[in-house]
């Protein structure tokens, strides 16, 4: 008589399916973490430059100005004067910043009136601030 040891295909379909409801039930909790993770580093960045733009300030007497000053004319004005040590990427796209991104997006807004502005950061979806940033 014959010692089959092995394992039978009904066995190894089952185990198979067991591994593939589990790593459906995983897969979008990871999708969140890493999500999280990428808004923590917009964050930080928004920091980065608040504290760039405190400087320019400190110095220039005035902050960038222009309604119309995309982020990454702002990072290059910032990185020009040596108040950024390298441009930032955006860590949702893994690219530099562009006014185009939909995720990750940074907005800088110029207050005439106060001399002061406004730094708006969102996230994977361009609808939810995660963090917004004024000095007035």
């Amino acid at each position: 008589m014959k010692n089959n040891s092995g394992f039978t295909l009904i066995e190894l379909l089952i185990v198979i399916t067991i591994i593939g409801i589990l790593s459906t039930m995983l897969l979008p909790n990871l999708n969140a973490a890493q999500d999280k993770a990428k808004e923590a580093s917009v964050k930080s960045i928004m920091h980065t430059l608040q504290l760039a733009l405190e400087s320019y300030a400190v110095d220039e007497g005035i902050y960038p100005a222009g309604n119309q000053l995309s982020v990454e004319d702002l990072f290059l004005i910032l990185a020009e004067d040596n108040y950024l040590k390298r441009l930032p990427t955006n860590p949702f796209t893994k690219a530099p910043y562009q006014s185009s991104d939909s995720s990750g997006q940074i907005y800088y807004s110029y207050v005439d009136a106060e001399n002061g502005y406004i730094l708006e950061g969102y996230g994977r979806n361009p609808a939810k601030t995660i963090l917004a940033l004024s000095n007035y």
